[in-house]
């Protein structure tokens, strides 16, 4: 899933972990009976990601968990799929 946040968060009370990872303790929660949290991005298309890259640009610092816009962009397959048709 492609990633694009500097911010986490505290799961709510009575959430359980759903899944984590060594950049994000809170990749993924579930609430109640009916409810998900994500933080990772399911909706992104390629399209999406360019933008993201052209106008947000500075939000690209480095870090051992982020990849530069031009690795992001030379194999968008790897991170988002195709663009509806």
């Amino acid at each position: 899933a492609f990633h694009w946040h500097g911010d986490t968060f505290d799961l709510p009370e009575g959430a359980l972990p759903a899944a984590k990872s060594a950049a994000c303790a809170h990749q993924a929660f579930l609430c109640v009976e009916n409810v998900v949290g994500l933080q990772f991005h399911l909706e992104t298309t390629v399209t999406g990601a360019r933008e993201l890259v052209e106008h947000c640009a500075a939000d690209i610092t480095e870090g051992p968990y982020v990849q530069p816009a031009g690795v992001m962009l030379a194999a968008p397959a790897a991170t988002v799929p195709a663009e509806p048709r």
